[in-house]
């Protein structure tokens, strides 16, 4: 009895010691989910690097009521921001070579838009650290619908682990120009102790 006791420690303790898997787990191997949680990510840190506050802040109720039209281009986010009209900052980008177990996304911008340089730079830093631009949701009363960049509040910061010590991050931005629009890959994993 002592011998199996020991033995069934014995493997608890070596289960125990399995490396954490490189990146987060995917839903479905799927890294679309992930690719939305960027992209409000990101379209949060432009908002507020243009109006000085947040997505929720600046649009109130607007922010579930207001549809999305499109890419945005330089005038179309414009409309956006004065609660006119919505559009995507970001859209999904077609991913041939990224495959699943790189954990890779890529995005597409406008690449007028992209030239700006406020708008670059909130963009990048909202892709290295999503989770620094997303509004938490326990501060929002309508956290659980989805709003006009994308999926409910909630589905990002969760999906994200934002509010945990190991939250999701982006790293290996590259930029490619494909005609009107600016390819954005990266890749995403969980943030190192």
């Amino acid at each position: 009895m002592f011998l199996k006791t020991l033995l069934v420690l014995g493997f608890l303790a070596l289960a125990g010691c399995a490396p954490f898997p490189k990146g987060p787990p995917l839903i479905g191997y799927d890294p679309a989910p992930y690719g939305d949680a960027f992209r409000a990510a990101a379209t949060e840190a432009v908002i507020r690097s243009k109006l000085g506050e947040g997505f929720y802040e600046v649009f109130g109720d607007k922010a579930y009521t207001l549809g999305q039209s499109g890419l945005c281009a330089e005038e179309t986010l414009q409309h956006f921001l004065s609660l006119q009209r919505g559009c995507a900052l970001l859209g999904p980008g077609d991913n041939p070579d990224c495959r699943e177990l790189d954990l890779c996304i890529r995005l597409t911008v406008d690449s007028r838009l992209f030239k700006d340089p406020e708008v670059r730079s909130a963009v990048e830093a909202a892709l290295l650290r999503p989770c620094d631009t997303l509004t938490p949701p326990q501060d929002l009363p309508y956290a659980r619908w989805p709003s006009a960049i994308g999926k409910p509040a909630t589905a990002s910061w969760g999906l994200l682990r934002c509010g945990s010590r190991r939250q999701v991050v982006g790293s290996d931005i590259a930029f490619h120009e494909n005609g009107a629009q600016t390819v954005i890959s990266f890749t995403f994993s969980l943030a190192r102790r």
